[in-house]
Protein backbone atom coordinates (compact mmCIF):
# COMPACT_ATOMS: atom_id res chain seq x y z
CA UNK A 1 0.00 0.00 0.00
CA UNK A 2 1.41 3.58 -1.28
CA UNK A 3 1.86 6.10 1.19
CA UNK A 4 -1.19 8.23 0.14
CA UNK A 5 -3.39 5.16 -0.21
CA UNK A 6 -2.74 4.79 3.59
CA UNK A 7 -3.27 8.61 3.72
CA UNK A 8 -6.49 8.31 1.80
CA UNK A 9 -7.58 5.05 4.29
CA UNK A 10 -6.81 7.05 7.00
CA UNK A 11 -9.17 9.95 5.66
CA UNK A 12 -11.80 7.83 5.17
CA UNK A 13 -12.07 6.40 9.36
CA UNK A 14 -11.84 9.86 10.35
CA UNK A 15 -14.93 10.55 7.72
CA UNK A 16 -12.91 13.01 5.72
CA UNK A 17 -13.17 11.50 2.46
CA UNK A 18 -16.48 8.90 1.06
CA UNK A 19 -15.50 5.40 0.62
CA UNK A 20 -17.66 5.56 -2.19
CA UNK A 21 -15.91 8.24 -3.78
CA UNK A 22 -12.47 5.95 -3.16
CA UNK A 23 -14.05 2.83 -5.18
CA UNK A 24 -15.45 5.50 -8.14
CA UNK A 25 -12.00 6.79 -8.59
CA UNK A 26 -9.91 3.65 -8.21
CA UNK A 27 -10.63 2.15 -11.29
CA UNK A 28 -6.73 1.57 -12.88
CA UNK A 29 -3.81 1.05 -10.95
CA UNK A 30 -1.27 2.39 -12.59
CA UNK A 31 2.40 1.65 -10.70
CA UNK A 32 5.23 3.79 -12.07
CA UNK A 33 8.70 2.40 -11.45
CA UNK A 34 11.38 4.39 -10.09
CA UNK A 35 14.38 4.43 -12.37
CA UNK A 36 16.42 1.91 -9.83
CA UNK A 37 14.12 -0.22 -11.00
CA UNK A 38 14.33 -0.16 -14.19
CA UNK A 39 18.12 0.80 -15.20
CA UNK A 40 17.70 -0.40 -18.19
CA UNK A 41 15.46 2.91 -19.49
CA UNK A 42 18.14 5.12 -18.24
CA UNK A 43 20.76 5.23 -21.55
CA UNK A 44 17.50 6.24 -23.41
CA UNK A 45 16.35 9.04 -21.18
CA UNK A 46 19.67 10.34 -20.53
CA UNK A 47 20.10 10.77 -24.56
CA UNK A 48 16.14 11.98 -24.47
CA UNK A 49 17.12 14.75 -22.23
CA UNK A 50 20.39 15.27 -24.29
CA UNK A 51 18.70 15.33 -27.26
CA UNK A 52 16.00 17.94 -26.03
CA UNK A 53 18.95 19.86 -23.94
CA UNK A 54 20.86 20.57 -26.82
CA UNK A 55 18.20 21.51 -29.24
CA UNK A 56 16.73 24.48 -26.54
CA UNK A 57 20.44 25.34 -26.02
CA UNK A 58 21.26 25.27 -29.73
CA UNK A 59 23.97 23.73 -29.03
CA UNK A 60 25.64 21.35 -31.28
CA UNK A 61 24.61 17.99 -30.50
CA UNK A 62 26.62 16.00 -27.57
CA UNK A 63 26.87 12.39 -26.91
CA UNK A 64 27.47 10.56 -24.10
CA UNK A 65 31.06 8.28 -23.76
CA UNK A 66 30.74 4.46 -22.56
CA UNK A 67 32.40 5.61 -19.19
CA UNK A 68 29.37 8.29 -18.73
CA UNK A 69 26.58 5.73 -19.16
CA UNK A 70 28.58 3.69 -16.82
CA UNK A 71 28.25 6.05 -14.13
CA UNK A 72 24.78 6.56 -15.31
CA UNK A 73 23.35 2.75 -14.79
CA UNK A 74 25.50 2.77 -11.49
CA UNK A 75 23.91 5.39 -9.62
CA UNK A 76 20.70 4.47 -7.49
CA UNK A 77 18.47 8.04 -8.50
CA UNK A 78 17.07 8.68 -5.67
CA UNK A 79 15.39 11.61 -7.27
CA UNK A 80 14.16 9.51 -10.22
CA UNK A 81 13.46 10.92 -14.08
CA UNK A 82 13.98 14.43 -12.69
CA UNK A 83 17.06 14.34 -10.98
CA UNK A 84 18.38 12.57 -14.11
CA UNK A 85 17.25 15.64 -16.78
CA UNK A 86 19.19 17.86 -14.18
CA UNK A 87 21.99 16.26 -14.34
CA UNK A 88 22.34 15.65 -18.49
CA UNK A 89 21.12 19.35 -18.31
CA UNK A 90 24.17 20.94 -16.65
CA UNK A 91 26.80 19.74 -18.89
CA UNK A 92 24.74 20.13 -21.90
CA UNK A 93 25.09 23.93 -20.24
CA UNK A 94 28.89 23.61 -19.45
CA UNK A 95 30.84 21.19 -21.46
CA UNK A 96 32.05 22.47 -24.72
CA UNK A 97 33.66 19.40 -26.39
CA UNK A 98 31.25 16.76 -28.32
CA UNK A 99 31.57 14.31 -26.08
CA UNK A 100 30.11 14.00 -22.68
CA UNK A 101 33.12 12.01 -20.41
CA UNK A 102 32.28 10.68 -16.63
CA UNK A 103 34.63 13.26 -15.47
CA UNK A 104 31.52 16.09 -16.56
CA UNK A 105 29.18 14.19 -14.11
CA UNK A 106 28.37 15.28 -10.75
CA UNK A 107 31.39 13.11 -8.31
CA UNK A 108 28.06 12.13 -6.59
CA UNK A 109 26.93 10.47 -9.56
CA UNK A 110 30.84 9.17 -10.21
CA UNK A 111 30.98 8.05 -6.62
CA UNK A 112 28.01 7.19 -5.57
CA UNK A 113 29.31 6.21 -1.92
CA UNK A 114 31.89 8.83 -1.70
CA UNK A 115 31.10 11.60 1.15
CA UNK A 116 30.03 15.32 -0.27
CA UNK A 117 32.77 17.03 0.93
CA UNK A 118 35.48 15.08 -1.55
CA UNK A 119 33.21 16.63 -3.95
CA UNK A 120 35.44 19.60 -4.68
CA UNK A 121 36.56 20.16 -8.25
CA UNK A 122 40.12 19.85 -8.92
CA UNK A 123 42.28 23.53 -8.44
CA UNK A 124 39.45 25.06 -6.51
CA UNK A 125 40.23 25.79 -3.14
CA UNK A 126 38.14 24.09 -0.28
CA UNK A 127 35.21 25.80 0.83
CA UNK A 128 35.32 27.74 4.43
CA UNK A 129 32.96 25.56 6.63
CA UNK A 130 29.43 27.32 7.30
CA UNK A 131 30.20 28.45 10.52
CA UNK A 132 33.20 30.64 8.90
CA UNK A 133 31.10 32.98 6.55
CA UNK A 134 27.95 34.91 6.20
CA UNK A 135 25.09 33.03 3.79
CA UNK A 136 24.67 36.42 1.92
CA UNK A 137 28.76 36.15 1.07
CA UNK A 138 28.02 32.30 0.16
CA UNK A 139 25.82 33.36 -1.92
CA UNK A 140 27.12 35.94 -3.72
CA UNK A 141 30.87 33.55 -3.92
CA UNK A 142 28.35 30.82 -6.00
CA UNK A 143 26.36 33.38 -7.26
CA UNK A 144 30.03 34.75 -9.02
CA UNK A 145 31.04 31.47 -9.98
CA UNK A 146 28.17 30.68 -11.88
CA UNK A 147 28.20 33.79 -13.74
CA UNK A 148 31.98 33.64 -14.78
CA UNK A 149 32.11 29.78 -15.70
CA UNK A 150 27.99 30.78 -17.98
CA UNK A 151 30.37 33.63 -19.70
CA UNK A 152 33.15 31.60 -20.04
CA UNK A 153 31.07 28.60 -21.61
CA UNK A 154 29.12 30.87 -24.05
CA UNK A 155 32.26 32.56 -25.51
CA UNK A 156 31.05 36.07 -23.27
CA UNK A 157 27.50 35.94 -25.10
CA UNK A 158 25.77 37.19 -22.67
CA UNK A 159 22.21 36.34 -24.14
CA UNK A 160 23.59 32.67 -24.12
CA UNK A 161 24.89 32.83 -20.94
CA UNK A 162 21.99 34.95 -19.31
CA UNK A 163 20.12 31.39 -21.35
CA UNK A 164 21.44 29.43 -19.16
CA UNK A 165 21.80 30.68 -15.90
CA UNK A 166 18.16 31.14 -16.37
CA UNK A 167 17.85 35.08 -16.36
CA UNK A 168 17.11 38.07 -18.94
CA UNK A 169 19.84 39.62 -20.50
CA UNK A 170 19.27 42.74 -18.57
CA UNK A 171 19.11 40.86 -15.10
CA UNK A 172 23.05 39.63 -15.59
CA UNK A 173 23.71 42.19 -16.82
CA UNK A 174 22.90 43.92 -13.67
CA UNK A 175 24.12 40.89 -11.52
CA UNK A 176 27.74 41.90 -13.36
CA UNK A 177 27.94 45.29 -12.29
CA UNK A 178 26.46 44.47 -8.56
CA UNK A 179 29.26 41.84 -8.54
CA UNK A 180 31.74 43.75 -10.45
CA UNK A 181 32.35 41.22 -13.19
CA UNK A 182 34.11 42.90 -16.13
CA UNK A 183 33.08 41.58 -19.30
Amino acid sequence: MTAATKKIWTWIKEEIFRKDSYYRLKVIHIHTPSLREVPEDIPNLANHFLIKYCQFMQTELKQFTPGALQSLLGYPWPGNARQLENEVKRPVASVRRKSITEDHLDPSIRNPGAPIQNAQPKGEPAPKSPASRSLPDAVEQLERRLIEEALRNSGGNKQKAAQVLGLSRQGLIKKLKRLSINQ
